[in-house]
C-alpha cells in the first residue's frame, strides 16, 4: 500500500511524546498518585515475596507481572516503563495512520501520546499506558490483517484494564467478519496461561479470571455524577481539538462507508460511553476520574485523523495549524509538575525522624493507614505479620490491641481518620502508646507512636 507519510514519522511521534514525558518526569517531585499508584507499585515490587500478587484482578495481573522488574528500581522504574509504553503507542498509531493513507500521520501519533491525563497516568505509575499499548496494537494488527497477534493482544487486554469489555467484542466481531474463526482462539492464549498459573500458584478456581472481579455492580461510596462530567473535565484529559476532530469523523466514516473506521469509532467512543454511564449511576467503583478516559485516546486519535485527512485542502499548512492549536492547548492545560501533597512530605519527614532515632522496624509490626507511610517506610503491605491497617482494628478495641512491645503506630489526619476510623481521641486514650514525633505540612499531620506494654 502506498504511504503518504515518510518512514521517519512514527519515530518522530514516539520521540516527541517521550521527550515531553521525560521532561515532566524530571520536573516532578514526590508521588503523583498516592492511592492506586502506590498500590500498583507495591503489588509489582513485592511479587517475588508474594507470587499471588500476579493474579490479583484489582492490581491487573499482566501489568503487575510486566512491572515486577522495573519496580525493583523504585517508582522511577515504573514511570520510565510507562514512558516507553506511550512511545510505543504513538509509534503504533502513526504506523496505523500510514497504513490507512491518512495525512499528518505523525500528528495523529502525537494525539495519542501527549495530554494531561497521559502525563498523570505515566508519572502516577498507573495501568492505563499498558492498555493503550495493547489497544494500539489491536488497531494496527487489525489493519494489517495479522489476526493471530490481534486476537492475542485482545485476550491480554482482559488482564490489564476493565475497558477490555468494550474493545473485545467490537474487534472480535470485526475479526470474525474478515478472517477464519480459528484465529479467535488466539485470544485464549494469555488468559489461559494466567488461569493455569493462578490455579497452581494461588490455588484459585479455573474460572477465577471471570469470578474474581473486584468491581461490584452496585453503587460505591464515591457517589455518582452527571452526564456531562467528562465534558467539563476534558481539559484534564487531552486538548479539545483532538476530541472535536474525533467526533466529526463520524460524518466522513458514514459518508465513505468505511467499515474498519466505523468499528474503531464504536470501540473508542464505547469506552467513553462506558465511563460516562458508570459515573452517572455510580456503578462498579467508578469515581469519575478523568484519567480513565486515557484508555480511549489511541482510538480517538486515529478517528481524529480520519476527519483531519478528509478535510485538509492544503495538507502542509492545515496540519501545521492543527499541530499549533494542539500544542498551545496542551501547554495551557498542562498541570505538571504538580505541587507535592503535604501528606507526602509529612510521611517522608516522619520516616526520617524515626531513622534519626535509630528505630528499626524491619522486625517489628507497624500499624498505619496512609499509603504514603508504607511507601516511605518501605513496608511490605502484604505481610500481615509486619503490618496492620487501621481499618482492620475493631472500633471498640484499643489501637495497640494486637501490637506488641516495641511495635510502631503511625497515625495520620487524612485517611487514618476517614478510611481507617482511627480518630485522634482513640489514639490519645490508649495508655500503651508513647508519642515519639509529630509532623504537620500544610495542615496534613502524621504522628508516630511506640507501643509500650
Amino acid at each position: 500500500m502506498n504511504r503518504w507519510s515518510s518512514k521517519q514519522e512514527p519515530y518522530l511521534a514516539a520521540a516527541l511524546s517521550a521527550i515531553v514525558l521525560l521532561f515532566l518526569l524530571l520536573q516532578q517531585k514526590g508521588i503523583v498518585d498516592q492511592a492506586d499508584g502506590i498500590l500498583h507499585y507495591q503489588f509489582a515490587k513485592f511479587i517475588f515475596a508474594h507470587p499471588e500478587n500476579a493474579f490479583n484482578h484489582w492490581a491487573k495481573p499482566l501489568y503487575t507481572v510486566i512491572m515486577a522488574g522495573p519496580a525493583m528500581m523504585g517508582m522511577v522504574g515504573i514511570r520510565l516503563m510507562n514512558v516507553l509504553f506511550i512511545a510505543i503507542t504513538s509509534y503504533a498509531i502513526t504506523r496505523s495512520a500510514q497504513e490507512l493513507n491518512l495525512k499528518g500521520a505523525w500528528l495523529i501519533g502525537v494525539f495519542a501520546g501527549i495530554g494531561n491525563s497521559i502525563t498523570y497516568v505515566v508519572l502516577g505509575g498507573l495501568t492505563e499506558p499498558l492498555f493503550m499499548v495493547i489497544f494500539s496494537g489491536v488497531i494496527y494488527y487489525s489493519i494489517k490483517g495479522n489476526w493471530s497477534l490481534m486476537y492475542t493482544l485482545l485476550g491480554a487486554s482482559l488482564l490489564v484494564r476493565p475497558e477490555a469489555i468494550v474493545i473485545l467484542p467490537v474487534f472480535t466481531i470485526y475479526g470474525l467478519l474478515n478472517a477464519k474463526i480459528k484465529y479467535a482462539f488466539y485470544g485464549l492464549v494469555v488468559p489461559g496461561l494466567f488461569t493455569i498459573m493462578g490455579m497452581i500458584v494461588a490455588d484459585y478456581d479455573w474460572h477465577w479470571i471471570i469470578t474474581n472481579q473486584p468491581y461490584g455492580a452496585t453503587s460505591q461510596p464515591y457517589g455518582h455524577g452527571d452526564w456531562v462530567h467528562y465534558i467539563h473535565q476534558w481539559h484534564r484529559i487531552s486538548p479539545w481539538i483532538m476530541l472535536i476532530l474525533a467526533v466529526l469523523s463520524l460524518v466522513s466514516i458514514l459518508r465513505e462507508k468505511r467499515i474498519f473506521h466505523l468499528f474503531l469509532f464504536i470501540a473508542s467512543f464505547g469506552i467513553v460511553a462506558l465511563h460516562v454511564v458508570l459515573w452517572r449511576y455510580g456503578w462498579m467503583g467508578s469515581a469519575g476520574l478523568a484519567r480513565t478516559m486515557t484508555t480511549a485516546l489511541p482510538g480517538l486519535a486515529l478517528c481524529a485523523g480520519f476527519f483531519m485527512s478528509d478535510i485538509l485542502p492544503k495538507p502542509v499548512f492545515a496540519i501545521g495549524l492543527i499541530a499549533l492549536i494542539f500544542g498551545i492547548q496542551a501547554y495551557e492545560n498542562n498541570r505538571f509538575p504538580l505541587v507535592v501533597d503535604g501528606g507526602q512530605e509529612a510521611a517522608e519527614q516522619i520516616t526520617q525522624k524515626l531513622k534519626d532515632r535509630g528505630m528499626d522496624w524491619e522486625s517489628k509490626k507497624v500499624a498505619y493507614q496512609f499509603s504514603a507511610t508504607a511507601y516511605y517506610m518501605n513496608l511490605d503491605p502484604f505481610n500481615r505479620d509486619r503490618i496492620q491497617r487501621f481499618w482492620s482494628i475493631d472500633l471498640d478495641a484499643q489501637p495497640s490491641g494486637k501490637l506488641k512491645n516495641g511495635d510502631l503506630l503511625i497515625w495520620d489526619s487524612m485517611t487514618g481518620t476517614r478510611e481507617g476510623r482511627m480518630t485522634w481521641e482513640r489514639v490519645q486514650a490508649d495508655p500503651h502508646l508513647e508519642r515519639l514525633d509529630s509532623v504537620t505540612v500544610r495542615e496534613k499531620t502524621l504522628v508516630s507512636f511506640l507501643v509500650r506494654k
